[in-house]
């Protein structure tokens, strides 16, 4: 999901008109393709002043205004944490619900909460949620191809959606998310860390300036 930009003439060009309070409204066409490819663009989900709230919320982690426990802050790439942020190539905060209680339950939350009903069927939770920032002109600033689920525990109940919300604009110059169609119905490769015992490293992306992005995944 991409962050909107300002209202435009049109208003279902930037997803006003499928903004309804706490949801918003996936297309049939949309419904479809997620169910085909594995992932869906659903633009405008949140506007240009609704995102106020993650913005200030990021720029107080990144700041260190909040304090975060151990590896809950860590460099993506190489697993370090403990250290100065500065130098990370790939900021990484884990569950910053946790860390600001008031980021539980907010408009982008909510909304996400409606888009993985509606994708997955009822009975979606929230199960986890990450901040993420890609340093500027940092070329070991990349995310390794992954398949989410090689992460995640075994459940009876497989229905997952990852709702990825990009903070500042997603382009290729900056390291767009990237995803192969229809890989989701493949078996689950063997994964492994590509910097010894460090965190393995996930998706792939260039990093020419910076990137920031939150995701929210429900089971």
């Amino acid at each position: 999901m991409t962050k909107a930009k300002p209202a435009q003439s049109a208003a279902s060009s930037d997803g006003s008109a499928r903004r309804l309070g706490d949801e918003y409204i996936v297309s049939a066409d949309e419904l479809a393709r997620f169910k085909r490819d594995g992932y869906v663009h659903l633009r405008g989900v949140m506007s240009e002043s609704e995102m106020k709230v993650i913005d200030d919320a990021y720029d107080a982690f990144l700041d260190r205004r909040i304090s975060v426990e151990g590896r809950d802050f860590n460099d993506m790439t190489t697993g370090e944490f403990g250290t100065d942020p500065a130098n990370y190539a790939i900021v990484n905060v884990m569950l910053p619900r946790k860390y600001l209680p008031s980021l539980q339950g907010n408009l982008f939350e909510r909304r996400a909460a409606s888009i993985a009903k509606q994708l997955c069927g009822d009975g979606m939770v929230i199960d986890f949620d990450q901040l993420l920032a890609k340093q500027p002109f940092r070329n070991d600033a990349v995310f390794a191809w992954h398949q989410d689920q090689a992460y995640w525990i075994d459940t009876p109940d497989r229905r997952t959606a990852t709702c990825w919300l990009a903070v500042d604009d997603s382009n290729l110059a900056n390291g767009c998310m990237q995803f192969l169609p229809g890989s989701q119905n493949e078996p689950v490769r063997p994964h492994r860390p590509l910097h010894g015992d460090a965190s393995p490293q996930k998706s792939p992306a260039l990093a020419a300036r910076q990137s920031r992005s939150t995701r929210r995944r429900f089971r």
